[in-house]
């Protein structure tokens, strides 16, 4: 079940906050700036009832009562503000909030906060002065005496303040607006909504605190009655300090409270805890209202498509079913003799048909009643990045790709082509292309050039890669069959896988040669031993008939010396 309270918690206006400003930065151009002359045009409403209360009581002020106007200025100024936020028009300083923190969130770019901020601030201004020509002086409104001396005074009161001064007190009123603006978030009523808004209003008007828009028609209407402060002096002591101010105090309020208080610190709470998990959905999707994100529990809705739609018709009949009132049985045997036999064949295509829904739109806070969102959208609701990013196909290749029967609907709209920052991204980012063509032209005609990559190797660039992935929507494995195409080394951004492969099959071929020259020279060293032992055996044979061939001499030569000494002997004999 949808929280249908009235009221919703902390961390849900935080969402909330991400949701409109994600809404906020698809509006188009023409919508913009209509919003933002009309937000100018609804808050002038509090500015002329603040002059109103200082020119209508001269004598409060005469008898030094000038607490009282003050307090009468607080009250009534809220009115205007509040006029913003129920039509949902653009107002500069509420913008500060919203989009300081969807930026934080990831949820918008820089570009998206640019747009929105330099649109709304100065046609804030041109409604406002228009405003101010139209209704106040041409109307004859401000040009009586009182009117006349209480913008005067008002303009002359702000303008002595310095440039530091009035710095200060421009970070203190969007601090108090922010906190409005965050406060009627939590609130559906729009009587409450009023009260919440007026409360933070009161205290900033009361104190004097220096509003950019608000002093876009309280300064002009004194310029008009030929106030003793000079434009320039009003643009460099007034709005430019008080612009600053301004920014400054609402991106200071979005980024510690809402930010980092009611998101961050809650969610990382809930893991620490294993709180039980919710789906954050957004229940007012639509353009020019603030969003309102519900909890929703994480099995509802899958639990209402794999129940049969029968099943939950006769459960729903049986609970309302009073078997005495004639009416509920006239009205159930009509239905039973007016209701066709349901075939097997049609009940799976009502259940197919019925189960089927549309995707939540890229670009878009999770919508409440729509199918699952894409990962980057889920990741913005629920804070987290899939630890399993690596292994997901880019989100429209998925969508586009997954026909089965009970599959969510792709949807059609593309926020890179149907928003103003997208498009002003895309045009970007083919500027950019170009640039690195021509660099790589110039490279190629040996002009030198500088190289710049972003590794893993840690520290702040690798802890933060995956969001900033995450933020351009491109995933890993899309990022890696870039980089494979583009041929990058392997201490690139992603570690191509292909050049990796590269790498290790060379690894293995420079191996293979090794192995093949070490078993070629250890065959030469055996052949070598071989011949050389050879060698040494015919040696030594050679050596051993040497030494027969001179012992057989020798026994010869012998041998007839020992026959020529018997021969000598018998001589001998014989002569004797």
């Amino acid at each position: 079940m949808v929280d249908d309270s009235y009221y919703i918690t902390t961390h849900e206006a935080a969402l909330a906050v991400v949701a409109t400003a994600m809404k906020k930065s698809r509006l188009r151009l023409d919508t913009l700036i209509i919003n933002s002359i009309m937000g100018g045009i609804l808050f002038s409403v509090g500015g002329m009832l603040h002059i109103m209360v200082q020119a209508q009581n001269p004598g409060l002020i005469a008898s030094d009562q000038l607490g009282i106007v003050q307090l009468l200025q607080g009250l009534v100024y809220g009115l205007g503000l509040f006029n913003v936020v129920i039509m949902g028009v653009d107002l500069f300083n509420s913008n500060i909030l919203f989009f300081s923190v969807g930026l934080m969130r990831g949820a918008v770019t820089i570009v998206d906060l640019l747009i929105s901020w330099f649109v709304s601030f100065f046609f804030n201004l041109a409604s406002t002065i228009m405003v101010v020509a139209l209704v106040m002086h041409a109307s004859g409104v401000a040009s009586t005496d009182n009117y006349i001396q209480g913008s005067i005074d008002i303009i002359v009161e702000k303008a002595e303040f310095s440039f530091a001064q009035t710095f200060v007190k421009g970070i203190a009123c969007n601090f108090c607006v922010a906190l409005a603006i965050y406060l009627q978030l939590m609130v559906k009523p729009l009587h409450v909504k009023l009260l919440m808004i007026i409360l933070p209003v009161f205290t900033f008007v009361s104190m004097g605190f220096n509003h950019v828009v608000a002093d876009m028609f309280l300064c002009p209407v004194g310029l008009f009655n030929n106030a003793p402060v000079s434009v320039a002096t009003y643009i460099w002591k007034i709005m430019i300090p008080a612009a600053l101010g301004n920014i400054v105090g609402g991106a200071f309020f979005g980024i510690t409270i809402p930010w980092y208080l009611h998101l961050v610190v809650i969610e990382m709470d809930q893991k620490r805890l294993n709180l039980p998990q919710w789906d954050q959905r957004d229940e007012q999707p639509e353009l020019n209202m603030d969003s309102r994100v519900v909890r929703v529990p994480i099995r509802q809705e899958k639990d209402q498509l794999e129940s049969p739609n029968s099943d939950s018709t006769s459960s729903f009949s049986q609970e309302g079913r009073n078997d005495n009132d004639p009416v509920q049985m006239f009205a159930e045997n009509n239905r039973n003799s007016l209701e066709r036999a349901n075939t097997s064949s049609t009940m799976r295509s009502t259940t197919q048909s019925t189960n089927r829904k549309v995707r939540s739109p890229k670009g878009v806070f999770p919508v409440y009643g729509m199918g699952e969102p894409l990962e980057r959208e889920k990741s913005i609701a629920t804070g987290e990045v899939d630890p399993n990013f690596d292994d997901i196909i880019d989100d429209e290749i998925a969508a586009e790709a997954n026909t089965e029967a009970n599959a969510d609907i792709p949807n059609s709209y593309n926020p890179d082509k149907d928003t103003l920052g997208g498009v002003l991204r895309q045009t970007l980012s083919r500027v950019t292309t170009r640039q690195a063509r021509t660099n790589s032209d110039l490279e190629s005609a040996g002009a030198p050039s500088f190289k710049r990559h972003f590794s893993f190797g840690g520290g702040r660039n690798s802890d933060d890669i995956s969001k900033r992935l995450a933020d351009a929507r491109i995933t890993h494995r899309a990022a890696k069959w870039s980089d494979d195409v583009a041929g990058i080394a392997n201490d690139s951004i992603l570690q191509p896988r292909v050049i990796k492969f590269d790498e290790q099959k060379q690894q293995q071929q420079q191996q293979q040669q090794q192995e093949q020259q070490s078993h070629r020279a250890s065959r030469s060293e055996t052949v070598r031993s071989v011949s050389v032992t050879q060698e040494s055996a015919h040696n030594q044979q050679l050596r051993l008939d040497q030494a027969s061939e001179v012992s057989i001499d020798s026994s010869a030569s012998d041998a007839e010396e020992e026959e020529g000494v018997s021969q000598e002997a018998g001589e001998r004999k014989d002569s004797s």
